[in-house]
């Protein structure tokens, strides 16, 4: 009887493994990231949309433009 239980279990978790995947992959393929929001961005919550960060987003920004513009290739 357990090991009938432990199939079902195992079953379900498989099906729940695959449903998450494939949920992923359709809000990809309709422009959405599946995940939170990466740094220097917000998740709004109202509108389920992806903002700027205003305390963080200015700091990445100058960040990324200054490794940008240095001279990578001295070595």
């Amino acid at each position: 009887m357990l090991n009938i239980q432990f199939g079902q279990s195992k079953y379900y978790v498989d099906q729940l493994s695959v449903n998450v995947k494939r949920g992923n992959r359709m809000k990809l393929e309709d422009g959405w990231r599946p995940n939170m929001a990466p740094a220097g961005y917000l998740n709004n919550k109202e509108d389920k949309t992806i903002i700027a960060d205003p305390k963080r987003f200015p700091i990445l920004q100058r960040a990324f433009r200054e490794v940008a513009a240095t001279d990578h290739s001295a070595g």
